[in-house]
């Protein structure tokens, strides 16, 4: 206007000087170049007096290091406050240090806030707010600082404007502004930012790691059945069959009341055979009592009603009840036979720690398992020997003849048949039925299994698996859990990015500020 500037921009450098001999105080000071191009000090005493008379200058704003810092206790020390001291409607300054990023980005907006509300004040908070979006956790958007004696912070009058010459159209101070997007690659550089996607990765990498084990529940009908107890229990209750038969693997102890001669060991190594065959009247059952945790106990059909009871790893003896007439006789020797009037014990008793004994039942009457029976290391496989005219094989049998096998985490089912094998089955759980029937032994079980595999002949193998989350999570819920984070993660990734402004001030609802 007239051939005189009504708006400075200085960006440069600023510094606090200390004070000297002269000027006890510290004072702000702007580095400029001299004539020789030297960079020299100017204080803010010099600056302040050199715009002295200079009515048509509106604004200056000082882009530089501690431009707007007091020198003192006073609020208008310093070269901002001491400029509009002297008569400056408005000058921006900055309190601390500001790099040169913050400074361009801070004045970009600044200006095109102050074209579009023609308010310094505004547009000072809108640029302090891009600051603020550019990074929340620092302090340079507090950096600017504003030192005024407008009238609710318009540089120009409705009549003086800086603007060309034309008709123009009327702007509401009272309005909102457009939004303005803001892209910035250095905010992703942020911790914040990435926190919600290291959380998905995360999510989804466990959601990869395959589970130890697996929670199955098992109904079978098998020919061989072994496990091992996992804490002292009572397997069986009461076995009744018609003949009780061992070769070797254990002794005879009878009672006292059948005589002295008779309290010694019977068997020998040829075994011994306990019979009631001939005699409708006479009751043989075996009793077995509690046994030890980690004794393996096993069921094998031999073929119709005859089953093989194999206990291992025990010391515990069996009791062979009998009532009324029972034929004995060692594999070696003739029969003999015992009668007694009332129900009397022979002690079976296993030779170093093993015991093996065939059980003939007339009629399969009992032999349930004591419910809920903790077990561990259950077997469903025997060992086959296949021998040719040049090599004798041995390799590993089902004893599974149908059945189904239920993975809890996954909710998959498989159908069990004599062809499959299971590999690896070693399972811990309880045992909810084991009964015996006409050529079977019908099993229920729930528990977990580790490493399990069904393997169908010399062909399929089938892994029963389940992922680390799978036990506790269904598959529909994990699914949706990981498009939530992916989601979640992909927003906080943009919201990092980009950052949309909308000015939340009006000219209506701002008071006249002198030092904002």
């Amino acid at each position: 206007v007239g051939g005189r500037f009504q708006l400075l921009h200085l960006f440069g450098h600023g510094m606090v000087a200390k004070g000297t001999r002269r000027v006890e105080r510290e004072s702000s000071a702007l580095l400029l170049e001299d004539d020789k191009g030297r960079a020299r000090p100017v204080s803010e005493d010099l600056l302040t007096e050199l715009f002295l008379g200079e009515r048509e200058l509106r604004f200056i704003a000082l882009i530089a290091c501690h431009g707007g810092a007091p020198s003192s206790g006073d609020r208008w020390s310093g070269l901002a406050g001491r400029l509009v001291e002297r008569g400056t409607p408005a000058v921006l300054g900055m309190r601390r240090a500001v790099s040169v990023e913050d400074a361009h980005r801070f004045t970009q907006h600044l200006y095109r806030h102050a074209v579009a509300t023609r308010r310094i004040d505004l547009a000072v908070n809108e640029a302090r707010q891009q600051l603020y979006l550019r990074e929340p956790d620092g302090i340079d958007w507090s950096s600017p600082i504003l030192y005024q004696r407008l009238i609710e912070g318009a540089l120009w009058s409705s009549v003086d404007r800086p603007l060309a010459a034309g008709p123009q159209k009327p702007r509401s101070s009272a309005g909102w502004r457009m939004p303005h997007l803001d892209l910035s690659f250095r905010r992703l550089l942020r911790p914040r930012a990435w926190a919600p996607a290291l959380v998905w990765i995360f999510y989804t990498t466990v959601r990869l790691i395959p589970a130890r084990e697996v929670p199955i529940e098992l109904d079978v009908v098998a020919s061989r059945v072994a496990f091992r107890l996992s804490e002292n229990a009572s397997v069986f209750g009461d076995l009744a069959p018609r003949e009780i038969a061992s070769a070797g693997l254990a002794t005879l102890r009878t009672p006292t009341a059948l005589g002295e001669a008779r309290s010694r060991e019977i068997g020998g190594p040829q075994g011994f055979l306990l019979s009631t065959h001939g005699s409708p009247t006479s009751r043989l059952s075996l009793d077995v009592p509690p046994l030890a945790r980690g004794a393996r106990v096993a069921l094998e059909n031999q073929g119709g009603n005859l089953f093989r009871l194999s206990i291992g790893d025990s010391d515990q003896p069996l009791r062979a009840i009998f009532s009324g007439r029972v034929d004995l006789k060692r594999l070696d020797r003739p029969r003999e036979t015992l009668v007694v009037a009332r129900g009397e014990s022979i002690l079976v008793e296993p030779k170093n720690g093993s015991l093996e004994v065939d059980l003939d039942f007339a009629k399969i009457a009992t032999g349930e398992v004591r419910p809920r029976l903790p077990i561990d290391r259950l077997e469903l496989r025997r060992v086959e020997e296949r021998t040719t005219p040049s090599v004798t094989a041995f390799r590993w049998a089902s004893t599974i003849q149908r059945g189904e096998l239920r993975n809890l985490a996954t909710g998959d089912r498989f159908q069990l048949d004599a062809d499959v094998l299971a590999v690896g089955d070693t399972f811990d759980g309880t045992l909810a039925r084991l009964t015996l029937s006409d050529g079977a032994i019908n099993l229920s079980f729930r528990g977990r299994a580790a490493h399990l595999e069904l393997q169908r002949g010399q062909g399929e193998v089938l892994r029963v698996s389940a992922l680390f989350l799978d036990p506790w999570i269904s598959k529909s819920t994990q699914v949706a859990f990981g498009r939530i984070l992916a989601i979640c993660a992909l927003a906080a990734a943009l919201v990092a990015l980009f950052a949309f402004s909308v000015s939340p001030f009006s000219a209506s609802n701002v008071d006249n500020i002198y030092s904002t």
